[in-house]
């Protein structure tokens, strides 16, 4: 495949290649067939009703347990990889119950976080001793070795599979949906799309209407246009070439080229407090295309294997997933939690009234093939 196209490309070394390996070759043994054309739907991911803990006595317990073994250790010390700042309500609330520990979050990108881990691994001098992060980084990871196979947390029956699956290597901590963001005093309030085929109406054709995540470099970009391309074909993503989008990989700075009126949209935008916020005070609107237009990514968590203080890193994750972590990640961090019935950040739509659709395992793992449609659609 061309240079220019792995998601993975910006790591420029053997990491690299090896994450490109681990995330995107099919087994030797067994080659993964070529993804078809043919359109298929992922189904909505559903929120069953609230539900306690099967044992939340034993949970607890449980989570005693670790904290108390990490103290006859001494070894008390957390260097996770991968959540932002907005995760320190996280350490602080953890903290109020395991006071000796001592937590370490550092805000590090799946490239990253892989290049640590590669070169830690190699070295045998481990730092980390828990990370987390997307789909795809965690899924290369598990591929590559680097992450640890234990029990799991007490209550992992009652959180979601992981896409890909991951047997006791990685478990579900948050939902993360895309919706789009659109100028109001760009965009007349008969033009906010509700679906896809409302990006093909005329208005949004021409430089300076629609900015997209580079689908190239991962992330959410990759997942609005894999699901797309599955939905809608080949034919939808010619025509909306011919919108002659504009393609951006500072996904961060997006948001703010809207409100100043650079581009009338950006698809997809990550939705957080920030940007409600921002729909208070700038001339936005957060827009959910509710026919499978929001795609959803799931960040996961696991243990790094071989890395020290493992007990601490057992409790730390799986205080992560229990009912007061996602609580906390819900109404705190405002993230969507992962946890069966776990309700939505305050003021939030559900999840049902949002309608995401997340890519599937196959799509994952193929990630390079649709980065070459992509590529050869939109950049040829």
């Amino acid at each position: 495949m061309r240079q220019s196209i792995k998601m993975w490309n910006v790591l420029g070394s053997a990491a690299g290649a090896a994450l490109l390996l681990a995330s995107c070759s099919p087994s030797p043994a067994a080659p993964a067939a070529k993804p078809t054309d043919v359109p298929s739907k992922v189904a909505p991911t559903v929120i069953v009703s609230a539900t306690a803990s099967s044992n939340r006595t034993q949970d607890t317990a449980k989570l005693d347990e670790y904290y108390q073994k990490a103290k006859a250790s001494g070894q008390l010390s957390i260097v996770h990889y991968g959540p932002g700042p907005e995760y320190a309500p996280m350490a602080e609330v953890f903290k109020q119950h395991y006071p000796d520990v001592q937590i370490e979050m550092l805000n590090l990108r799946g490239t990253e976080t892989f290049q640590r881990l590669s070169a830690e691994a190699a070295s045998g001098r481990h730092i980390a001793n828990v990370v987390s992060g997307g789909a795809t980084s965690l899924f290369a990871m598990e591929q590559q070795g680097f992450l640890d196979t234990w029990e799991g947390p007490p209550n992992a029956a009652d959180l979601p599979d992981t896409v890909p699956p991951s047997i006791g290597v990685r478990w579900a901590i948050t939902l993360n949906v895309f919706g789009v963001l659109a100028n109001t005093n760009l965009v007349p309030s008969d033009k906010i799309p509700s679906g896809r085929q409302d990006l093909l109406d005329p208005f949004w054709k021409g430089k300076g209407k629609l900015l997209f995540e580079d689908p190239r470099a991962g992330g959410p970009g990759v997942d609005w246009m894999t699901i797309a391309y599955a939905d809608l074909g080949q034919d939808y993503l010619d025509k909306l070439k011919g919108q002659e989008p504009t393609f951006v990989r500072d996904r961060d700075a997006a948001p703010a080229q809207i409100a100043r009126g650079e581009y009338s949209m950006f698809v997809p935008v990550g939705v957080t407090q920030d940007i409600f916020e921002m729909e208070k005070s700038a001339p936005v609107k957060i827009v959910w295309l509710s026919d499978g237009g929001t795609p959803e990514g799931m960040s996961s968590i696991g243990i790094i294997k071989d890395a020290p203080n493992q007990d601490a890193a057992k409790l730390w994750a799986s205080w992560w997933v229990s009912e007061e972590g996602q609580r906390t990640i819900s109404q705190r961090v405002l993230v969507y939690p992962a946890l069966n019935g776990a309700p939505p950040p305050p003021g939030w739509p559900s999840v049902q009234e949002i309608n995401p659709h997340r890519r599937t395992a196959e799509q994952i793992a193929n990630t390079n093939f649709y980065g070459d449609i992509f590529n050869n659609t939109f950049f040829k």
